[in-house]
């Protein structure tokens, strides 16, 4: 009978450890963290800006916003028929590959412009650069102002 209350006490006692560890453990516990896979960036960078106007003058000019994502192109007063052409690369300047989705461009409605070397969907890895990319600009005979046209990269990362 001793050895059944011992037992009996043994078991009492397991099932009480068992019961206040239980309760330890079943408090709700909050994380809070941030986690950071890595920067999406690019940015624009001009090439070859050229035009019909002969050498060796050049009446078209580009230059980069101040945050890398737009090229504004300015137009002077035209010929009959001016054409100009922009060639500008992509660089991935952050550290996730980063899909080229377009490039927005700005401009009067009587101009026509025609993209050449673009491809939507376009990767570059983290420090590269991808080039060429560009426009061509054709001012009709009837448009005789001054005028800028801007053109703003359009990205996103690889995954997204």
């Amino acid at each position: 009978m001793r050895h059944v209350l011992a037992l009996g006490l043994a078991a009492v006692l397991a099932l009480a450890t068992i019961g206040v560890t239980s309760a330890a453990w079943a408090e709700e516990l909050t994380v809070e963290g941030v986690v950071t896979l890595g920067t999406v960036d690019g940015n624009l960078a001009i090439v070859n800006v050229s035009d019909s106007v002969p050498p060796p003058k050049k009446a078209a000019w580009a230059t980069v916003s101040p945050d890398g994502k737009t090229i504004i192109v300015t137009l002077p007063r035209f010929n009959p028929m001016y054409y100009a052409w922009v060639e500008f690369s992509v660089e991935n300047t952050g550290s996730l590959p980063l899909r080229v989705e377009w490039f927005w461009v700005d401009a009067p409605e009587e101009l026509e412009i025609t993209p050449f070397g673009l491809s939507p969907g376009v990767s570059i890895g983290p420090g590269d650069t991808a080039s060429p990319f560009g426009f061509e600009i054709m001012v009709p005979h009837h448009f005789h102002e001054e005028c800028e046209v801007t053109i703003t990269l359009d990205y996103k990362a690889w995954f997204e």
